[in-house]
């Protein structure tokens, strides 16, 4: 891989900063090396590019001056955060750092899986260390580096008053050895180290103390979901981030864009809420076996050896989860004993209800769906290594899954509350089964859960997610949160400003949800007009005379642009990619779509597209804070669409289209996203025949001067 240059800084000894980023050290080499052997140097490349990026907010370990710099690394769930910080070590060892203590985390499992992990990822380097923390001394740590090692030091994120280990050791380490360039990364940056009360706040004073006792270092903060860090007072809180690096996803991500961009995503699928164990087995956890089974033939069929596995989130209580977990394991035992006999009796209905979901499955399968009688003998084969497992903190949980669960079972589900989200990874995991919901759910914690994000594109059309309507919701709203939240950080950190000076303004879209633990921070709501792609659900009318009319102004507007020379592109989806058809006009005036359509339209009653939204986009063309130009886009040409309602007919349930797999279509979102554009939908409901048309707009707002200003602080 090509050595990469930061800058050029002849002065490198006396700046605070690390401004000329050695790439090329044996560190990077070994690591690279190694890592090249499972990842495609594509990846690799973007992983090490994050990683340098990062390098140049870290402190100068050879600097004159001491400093101790708080970087927070934003993520996405599940997108390569860990291979991040493990790169960030190996070039922070190359650039003269030479201790890493790594705070992998509040539970063992967790912590578990990193000490592993790092432990695989630097086997190759003789020169590196790793060690617990607990079994650690500093007099010894001086001596290896003395010798020419690096050493990294696992933590548990955790203390109490009567323990001497984990955190309490992590500050007698850093005291002593606060003369040595020393890096902290904090995975899970957000869990804790924000505290507010009790054992959170012993948590983050142990941390805070740490970093205050380290002459030259830096204290990375890594995680997905920043709200709690980003809250923190930047005045009186001494963790608050100094700075920030966005962690890109590699390429072909999946995350809460593709699974939940709406309502209607056809990977998530709605199970009622009501829906529990107690007295048996679920109708939709049925289907959703079923589902899993059948996609773990599908995979082996295609040639996919591939560990394949499930996901089942009941309550957070033990108790429940041994519950769910006999019922499951149950039921598993029952398909095992119908199937291995043809002529047991239940084996034709068993068969008919497998066939009926791989029916379902057909529909949004990307290639290659074999022939279902060779998928049910495949299934027959693959549940010899099928079996349930319980995950949560007891001793014999989690000594069986030591034993069993890595050794022989190739497909495996996992049922577990807590010790089965935050940072955890899932190998292959394909189908999530997720019931339970707080009365309010703080973004950060709710997202966490979200183990189905980030490693599942080449089958991401044999994955689904089966949870409430409820939480449907709130996941879509959490999807608009974090969209929104990683512009906001992106254009801010264009301005080069300290962190301390971002505005904390986020958008959120549920009123049962709230940005974090309110022990940090409460959530206020204020009404703006946001960013992103909008639209008003509202369809109610005086009488239908109002869009009969909307529907007559907005076509003859298109009539005009089809007889005029302006540029006109289509964008073809569907079967073939040419199923359907979506018109756009390029490079159009707002003012003049202003003056000839929205000023002349009826809106319906208490609907968020207005007139008045539109004026505020015309006196910002007006104020030379954005260009007089936007797409519009005629969804679906030459169609209608049908929209169910609610509300008694005043509304209706959803407007746009959902990311689709089987067609790769990106969905209605998606479409010139990143430009001023306004889509047209011409809808009918249940209320209404396909003759009689509802003309719907959509705005997608990119950010704007304005806005960037306010976010960056430029308006104090």
């Amino acid at each position: 891989m090509e050595q990469t240059i930061i800058s050029e800084n002849s002065d490198f000894a006396n700046s605070e900063y690390l401004t000329n980023i050695k790439t090329d050290g044996k560190y990077k080499k070994k690591l690279e090396e190694h890592m090249l052997e499972t990842w495609s140097e594509e990846s690799l490349n973007s992983v090490f590019s994050n990683s340098i990026k990062a390098l140049t907010k870290f402190v100068n370990p050879n600097s004159k001056y001491e400093n101790m710099t708080k970087v927070l690394c934003l993520g996405k769930v599940q997108s390569g955060k860990t291979a991040f910080f493990i790169s960030s070590i190996a070039l922070a060892f190359d650039n003269g750092y030479d201790i890493a203590y790594v705070i992998g985390g509040t539970k063992n499992n967790l912590l578990t899986q990193n000490k592993d992990r790092i432990r695989s990822e630097f086997y190759n380097n003789d020169d590196i260390l790793i060690m617990d923390i607990n079994n650690a001394d500093s007099a010894k740590i001086k001596q290896q580096i003395n010798n020419g090692c690096k050493v990294i030091l696992m933590v548990l994120k955790h203390k109490s008053a009567t323990s001497e280990q984990n955190l309490a050791n992590l500050e007698k380490l850093t005291s002593s050895l606060n003369d040595v360039a020393s890096l902290i990364v904090d995975d899970e940056g957000d869990e804790y180290s924000p505290g507010a009360k009790n054992r959170q706040l012993t948590i983050s004073q142990s941390i805070l103390t740490c970093v205050s006792y380290i002459k030259r270092g830096t204290y990375l903060s890594v995680t997905a979901t920043p709200q709690s860090n980003l809250l923190l007072s930047t005045r009186l809180n001494n963790l608050s981030p100094d700075s920030c690096v966005l962690v890109e996803p590699g390429v072909g991500y999946t995350g809460a864009s593709v699974f939940h961009d709406t309502c209607k995503n056809p990977l998530v699928k709605a199970i009622s809420d009501t829906d529990d164990f107690e007295l048996g087995i679920p109708k939709s956890f049925s289907e959703a076996l079923k589902y899993y089974l059948i996609g773990a033939a599908v995979r082996a069929l295609r040639n996919d050896d591939s560990q394949h596995s499930m996901l089942v989130h009941p309550s957070s209580k033990t108790k429940i989860q041994s519950t769910v977990y006999d019922r499951v394991k149950s039921e598993l035992h029952n398909i095992t004993t119908i199937l291995s006999d043809a002529k047991s009796f239940g084996y034709d209905d068993l068969l008919y209800e497998f066939e009926k979901v791989y029916i379902d499955m057909k529909e949004n399968i990307r290639f290659y769906y074999p022939n279902f009688n060779d998928v049910i003998e495949q299934i027959k084969k693959n549940l010899n290594r099928t079996d349930v497992f319980q995950i949560n903190t007891t001793e014999e949980s989690n000594k069986d899954i030591d034993e069993g669960i890595d050794k022989y079972y190739k497909y495996k589900i996992l049922v577990g509350g807590n010790m089965l989200e935050r940072g955890i990874t899932v190998k292959n995991l394909a189908v999530t089964y997720i019931y339970r919901s707080a009365k309010q759910n703080p973004i950060d914690s709710t997202l966490q859960r979200a183990r189905w994000f980030g490693y599942k594109e080449s089958y991401l059309d044999l994955c689904r997610v089966y949870m409430t309507n409820e939480m449907k919701e709130y996941f879509v709203a959490i999807n608009t949160h974090e969209e929104f939240l990683w512009k906001t950080v992106e254009e801010f950190l264009k301005t080069n400003k300290p962190m301390q000076c971002m505005k904390r303004i986020f958008v959120l879209n549920d009123e049962k949800l709230i940005l974090t633990r309110k022990s940090v921070s409460k959530t206020i709501r204020v009404g703006s007009i946001s960013q992103g792609y909008s639209y008003s659900k509202s369809i109610n009318y005086e009488n239908k005379k109002d869009y009969q009319k909307n529907y007559s102004i907005i076509n003859q507007y298109l009539l005009d642009l089809d007889n005029n020379d302006c540029e006109k592109k289509e964008y073809l989806y569907g079967g073939n990619k040419g199923k359907h058809k979506h018109k756009c006009y390029i490079n159009i005036s707002l003012k003049e779509f202003y003056e000839k359509v929205v000023s002349k339209l009826i809106f319906p009653r208490d609907s968020s597209i207005n007139d008045f939204v539109f004026r505020i986009i015309i006196d910002a063309i007006d104020n030379n804070f954005i260009e007089d130009k936007f797409v519009l886009v005629k969804m679906r040409d030459g169609e209608n669409e049908f929209r169910s309602t609610i509300a008694n007919g005043m509304a209706i349930k959803e407007l746009p289209e959902s990311y689709q797999v089987s067609n790769d279509y990106p969905g209605d979102k998606a479409i010139y996203n990143d430009e001023l554009n306004v889509q047209i939908h011409n809808v009918y409901t249940e209320e209404n025949d396909k003759g009689d048309i509802i003309p719907i707009l959509t705005i997608n707002y990119p950010y704007d001067k304005i806005w960037t200003n306010y976010v960056t602080g430029e308006f104090e």
